[in-house]
């Protein structure tokens, strides 16, 4: 597995600000892994899985500011690294992949 940058909580609020839950809607979790689709593929939910995973959050008592985003990245390596066991977040990877594949290969910008 390819090894990515580990950024500090500064960069990464930056740098990953469009994959934040208060930008994908105030909806339920699926919803949210379904608009997650239209904004990342699956290569880069797995890098930014690898870039904030560290990241420990206290003021916040844990709760990420990207709890969808960080949960389909961990599963979709999860999955890579271990085919015979899905992770518990699986059926939000299943409404991702479902709403990537419904994407429209005339609007890749889209998707």
């Amino acid at each position: 597995m390819e090894t990515t940058e580990r950024l500090s909580k500064a960069e990464a609020l930056k740098r990953y600000e469009n994959l934040m839950d208060a930008r994908l809607g105030l909806c339920p979790s699926i919803e949210r892994a379904r608009r997650l689709a239209a904004i990342v593929a699956p290569a880069g939910l797995k890098a930014f899985s690898q870039a904030t995973g560290h990241l420990a959050w206290p003021e916040s008592y844990g709760q990420t500011p990207w709890e969808t985003a960080t949960l389909v990245g961990f599963a979709l390596r999860w999955e890579e690294e271990n085919p015979l066991k899905r992770h518990w977040a699986a059926e939000l990877v299943d409404a991702y992949r479902a709403a990537r594949a419904s994407c429209s290969p005339e609007v890749p910008a889209a998707c």
